[in-house]
């Protein structure tokens, strides 16, 4: 016997279940299962309720359910999370966090002027690719922009080359590099960049475990763990960074970072010998200091 359910009962019945197993905004969460699922909007779920469910809608949409009650996360169930009004393919990877639309917004907003028409930008840790390509797309109609896009992870650059397909022309200056941070050097063709933006790993080693199941039990530990202080990637940035900086003009680097770690950060970076030109400070919405950057002179 066919048995049918309306997406009333279906939806109210699963959005307890999620909230017996401790997952914020269960009913929103649910309608989004429903809509990833059987790909019935939310607009639709609200006007039509009582719309009857074959058997097929209810066990494609339990798929999911049982997904999320294992806290997979919701952008690794379908693949996709939007990142700067673009929705990017994410697998493998660190999801997008709205924090990082930061670097986008200030570089918008105060970096253009900075460029003679012409922007060579390195994106560091790239993983999806989400930061790199956001500031490219929103410049490159304003300036000619290089992108070089560096990750140590082969199974993040296979996503960021998704993404990469998915958003960019052929027309695009972009070069992907399996690298454990900055570039491989090449001496006989030196690269030199005008802007350099990272989302680097930073939380503390012995935090990881204790973070939401979705992220410790999902994200890779290889794009979270920052080391025993959460610092060793600002450490080794400002360490390995001058090679990189352009030789006749500065260099604006952006980097995001853990609340609470500025700092330390702008500790590792004035105890160098680099020449400090201008420090840039931005906090998030919830005012946690967010994004640390220097203007640098060789």
């Amino acid at each position: 016997m066919v048995t049918t359910q309306t997406l009333d009962e279906l939806i109210r019945r699963s959005a307890q279940e999620l909230a017996e197993y401790g997952i914020d905004q269960p009913l929103r969460e649910v309608r989004l299962l429903m809509e990833a699922a059987n790909g019935i909007e939310i607009k639709e779920q609200l006007v039509a309720p009582d719309k009857t469910l074959n058997q097929a809608q209810v066990n494609s949409f339990q798929k999911y359910l049982r997904a999320r009650k294992n806290r997979t996360p919701y952008a690794y169930l379908t693949n996709v999370k939007e990142f700067y009004g673009r929705e990017f393919y994410i697998k493998n990877c660190l999801i997008p966090r709205p924090e990082t639309e930061l670097i986008v917004d200030f570089i918008k907003e105060n970096i253009q002027e900075r460029f003679e028409g012409k922007c060579n930008i390195l994106d560091l840790c790239t993983g999806s690719g989400c930061l790199g390509l956001t500031v490219l797309l929103e410049l490159e109609k304003q300036m000619a922009i290089e992108l070089t896009m560096t990750d140590i992870s082969d199974q993040a650059l296979d996503t960021c080359k998704v993404n990469v397909k998915k958003h960019c022309s052929h027309n695009s200056k972009i070069m992907i590099l399996k690298s454990d941070l900055f570039p491989n050097r090449d001496f006989e063709n030196p690269q030199f960049f005008d802007l350099i933006v990272a989302n680097p790993p930073y939380i503390k080693s012995g935090d990881i475990t204790g973070l939401a199941p979705e992220v410790a039990g999902y994200e890779p530990h290889l794009a979270l763990d920052g080391g025993v202080e959460g610092l060793d990637f600002y450490f080794r940035i400002a360490e390995e960074i001058r090679p990189f900086l352009q030789k006749k003009q500065s260099t604006v680097l952006l980097m995001e970072h853990g609340a609470g770690q500025r700092k330390a950060i702008i500790k590792i970076f004035e105890e160098t010998d680099l020449v400090i030109k201008e420090r840039i400070e931005l906090n998030d919405w919830q005012g946690h200091d967010r994004v640390l950057g220097f203007v640098l002179i060789r």
